[in-house]
């Protein structure tokens, strides 16, 4: 049966745009990699969720330009930063200016 076009096209994109996405041919004795390609995965699935159903989403993506540049400035954000909720986490992302966020308690 030929691979489809949506198929390929999602695989490329996990290898070759920020996912970092290979082919393991080993899964070893406790399925680790099964179980990393897995979780890759659902995070690939959440993050088309979101460019498809969340526009503060696309405004950040938007305004990082590649996909690695968002991923850098979202761990950044929770690193320094008590995040009340996703709406204003991507604002801040976005550097959207009425965004305000507060360092966490000691």
């Amino acid at each position: 049966m030929p691979v489809g076009k949506d198929e390929n096209e999602t695989f490329n994109t996990l290898k070759n745009q920020g996912y970092a996405f290979g082919h393991n041919f080993g899964h070893g004795n406790r399925h680790l990699s099964t179980v990393l390609a897995h979780l890759m995965m659902l995070a690939f699935l959440v993050d088309q969720i979101q460019q498809r159903c969340c526009a503060v989403f696309r405004r950040a993506r938007a305004r990082a330009r590649r996909q690695k540049y968002l991923w850098e400035r979202m761990r950044g954000v929770f690193a320094l930063l008590a995040v009340p909720d996703w709406d204003t986490f991507y604002a801040v992302v976005a550097r959207d200016r009425t965004a305000a966020l507060e360092p966490p308690d000691p």
